[in-house]
């Protein structure tokens, strides 16, 4: 909350509705959000069907094109609907001040999630399993934190939306 990032993606052949877009709910990123991490749960999973069908803009892009979307934008990869692989570039974005972060939740308790708040080091990404909790040298706990956990509705996105 206290720092911007940002992601860069880059595909390496031209994208299209066929083999795999990217596709984002503009205006989304406005939406308050609880941080994103391994194990946690999304909220947007009750609706992500409808997202998809009624809010997302699929972006089709030749080979070398970037898009660059702020992390809170809801966002994901449409279906590669051929036999090739669809590869692409992707970079993270943070200002320098800004410590790498993590969630971990370790908890679940009602409605809180208890969790693990991880800073890693500027190279973990390109070492780790990302989809495990966060271990090693490049890892040291920064915070456990308590969040309170919140579907998104339908509701949400159109009052979001109409804050233009």
């Amino acid at each position: 909350s206290l720092f911007p990032s940002v992601s860069l993606w880059c595909p390496l052949q031209d994208v299209d509705e066929h083999n795999g877009t990217i596709c984002v709910v503009p205006g989304s990123h406005r939406i308050p959000v609880i941080p994103r991490g391994i194990n946690i749960p999304s909220p947007i999973e009750k609706i992500s069907q409808l997202l998809k069908k009624k809010y997302s803009h699929p972006i089709t892009m030749k080979m070398g094109q970037v898009i660059i979307w702020d992390h809170k934008l809801i966002h994901g990869s449409d279906i590669n609907n051929t036999q090739s692989d669809r590869i692409a570039s992707v970079s993270l974005l943070i200002p320098e001040k800004a410590p790498i972060l993590i969630y971990h939740n370790y908890k679940k308790s009602g409605l809180e999630l208890h969790t693990e708040v991880f800073k890693l080091e500027e190279d973990y990404y390109n070492y780790y399993d990302v989809t495990q909790k966060p271990s090693g040298e490049q890892v040291s706990l920064y915070k456990m934190e308590k969040i309170i956990f919140k579907n998104i509705s339908e509701i949400d996105i159109q009052h979001t939306l109409t804050l233009r």
